[in-house]
């Protein structure tokens, strides 16, 4: 049975709500992340600084897990395309995590993946098995083919069994960075303009409580569902220009929204398909969109834009 958990990112945007949940059912969860969390004074209490890329420090951590959820990454697609080696930084982190499980004799591994291994190729909706290289479209894409493909290795020569979640584009709270949505809402606070790349861009939104929720569910039935790839997303599809509609008349913005040209690196259209989660695990995302951004407008606007 799966009790002793270790985070990987445990300061980040998912990883603060997963040890909030998990911690709620009862699990003994230990974080790791190299900044401290501003979110949630008890995650950041059981948080171990470390950088996953030192791995002196990284022989440092406590042994005694029944799993790792590995969620540490460089995650933002256009610093990726700026800063390439970012994606580099991600493949050594998933090793050395998969070193440490190695060496410590820890079997189990959760990692957090992402849609953007689909890369662009227009199919409808994505299901597991629709990766095709020729499609990748960023570093951050690359890395992420990368490191699965290193966890299907440890799997094969030292036997860590894992689950990989490919995640869609997850929004609701702890986030600061220039993500569309609390992009969006900051931008809408302050009445300025919501530029959109690509006039059409259309993509797969899912809020961050139903993600967590998919990801508890799945290690609780590890044993059954091991050694799998599962897409954790709406399985709806939403323009970028609907989203800031939306936005727009929740906070009663004056915003202008600005069309603008499509940018390199970044794809263009996505719909997942969920349906091997629900099978497997009983995944079924409960947040439609429109509630999901009144949430995150409320949480935002509680907690940083006030």
């Amino acid at each position: 049975m799966i009790r002793k958990i270790l985070v990987t990112g445990s300061s980040g945007v998912i990883g603060t709500r997963l040890c909030e949940k998990l911690l709620n059912e009862g699990y003994e969860v230990t974080g790791v992340d190299k900044r401290t969390n501003k979110w949630n004074k008890t995650v950041n209490n059981l948080t171990i600084k470390c950088d996953l890329l030192d791995t002196r420090a990284i022989k440092m951590l406590p042994t005694d897990f029944d799993l790792v959820f590995h969620l540490a990454a460089n995650s933002r697609v256009m610093e990726s395309v700026e800063e390439p080696e970012k994606g580099l930084e991600n493949i050594t982190m998933t090793f050395n995590i998969l070193n440490f499980l190695r060496k410590n004799k820890i079997s189990k591994i959760a990692f957090a993946s992402s849609r953007e291994v689909y890369g662009e190729g227009r199919i409808e909706p994505y299901k597991e098995a629709d990766v095709i290289l020729d499609n990748i479209k960023n570093p951050y894409a690359a890395s992420k083919v990368a490191c699965e493909a290193l966890i299907q290795a440890f799997k094969h020569c030292y036997g860590v069994e894992y689950v990989i979640f490919r995640l869609s584009n997850v929004y609701g709270m702890y986030d600061e960075t220039d993500r569309v949505i609390p992009l969006f809402i900051k931008l809408l606070k302050q009445n300025k303009p919501l530029k959109i790349y690509g006039e059409d861009k259309s993509l797969d939104f899912i809020y961050i409580d139903d993600v967590v929720d998919g990801m508890i569910r799945a290690i609780k039935k590890f044993d059954k569902i091991k050694n799998n790839t599962f897409n954790l997303c709406s399985g709806k599809v939403t323009k970028i220009v609907e989203v800031a509609q939306t936005l727009k008349k929740i906070t009663d913005s004056k915003s202008k929204i600005q069309i603008c040209p499509e940018r390199t690196g970044e794809v263009s259209y996505f719909r997942g398909d969920f349906s091997k989660a629900h099978d497997s695990f009983g995944f079924a995302p409960k947040t439609d969109l429109e509630k999901g951004l009144r949430l995150a407008v409320s949480w935002y606007c509680k907690n940083l834009y006030l």
